[in-house]
């Protein structure tokens, strides 16, 4: 190769690692002003805020407590009847799906056609 060549393409080269470290500088400078503007925003915001006081955080716990206590109520028989309508809703899908209700699991295998009869039922 002539060595206009050569020396056309070292500077081509020395000219693109030149822009790629200008662009890491200037990328590394506007993070450590980004970082320095963080640092000091968050300390002014650090200033400006108080920690709260154990003793308040208490007595809202104890409000909330005592409020959700107070709010309750003791089950009436229609919730003893949508209970007891649940359990008996369960144990027809256990059995229906053949179910075992104490592994929550299939007692055998079905294959895909008898899982379609069973929704066809």
């Amino acid at each position: 190769m002539p060595l206009g060549v050569v020396w056309s393409m070292f500077g081509e080269t020395v000219m693109l690692l030149s822009v790629g470290i200008a662009f890491f500088i200037v990328t590394f400078f506007l993070h450590q002003m980004s970082m320095k503007a963080l640092t000091i925003q968050f300390e002014n915001w650090k200033a400006e805020v108080e920690p709260p006081q154990i003793a308040e955080i208490k007595d809202e716990l104890l409000d909330l407590v005592e409020d959700v206590i107070g709010n309750m109520q003791p089950p009436n028989a229609g919730d003893h009847f949508v209970g007891m309508m649940a359990q008996v809703a369960q144990f027809w899908a256990m059995r229906k799906f053949n179910i075992d209700p104490q592994t929550m699991m299939p007692r055998q295998i079905a294959e895909p056609e008898e899982i379609i009869e069973q929704f066809m039922d």
